[in-house]
């Protein structure tokens, strides 16, 4: 997970999020792009808390990614069924291929990390 670009007055920090894009006879690396808004981060932490409260191992929700990457340019797939799953601990998104059995995945994304970092953005831009 890294920086793309620094928060300005105007946007919220994008950060990468490595993927990965798995089918019957393939695997290729990508990557999910993610806008640390405060409307998301406010987002994932309501979905995190639904989780510790209710003692759910996960929770999965309708939710997809700004955009899904490979090699640095658009992957420009065909998407049908993105889905956030939330875990007290992480978060991690999951989308389907339509018409097939190939499935775009990111990592499992440690929560604190992700604040952490989109503050630490957030921070930098005030002090420019």
């Amino acid at each position: 997970m890294n920086l793309l670009s620094a928060a300005t007055a105007h946007e919220a920090a994008l950060i990468r999020v490595p993927a990965w894009l798995r089918g019957d006879f393939v695997e290729h690396p990508m990557s999910a792009l993610l806008r640390a808004t405060p409307d998301w981060l406010a987002h994932l932490a309501e979905l995190r808390g639904i989780c510790a409260s209710r003692g759910l191992a996960h929770l999965i929700v309708d939710g997809a990614p700004e955009a899904w990457q490979h090699e640095g340019r658009d992957a420009g797939l065909r998407l049908g069924e993105a889905d956030l799953i939330v875990t007290p601990e992480a978060f991690w998104f999951r989308d389907r291929l339509r018409g097939q059995r190939t499935t775009v995945e990111t990592v499992r994304v440690d929560i604190e990390r992700f604040v952490r970092l989109a503050r630490a953005a957030e921070e930098e831009a005030a002090c420019a």
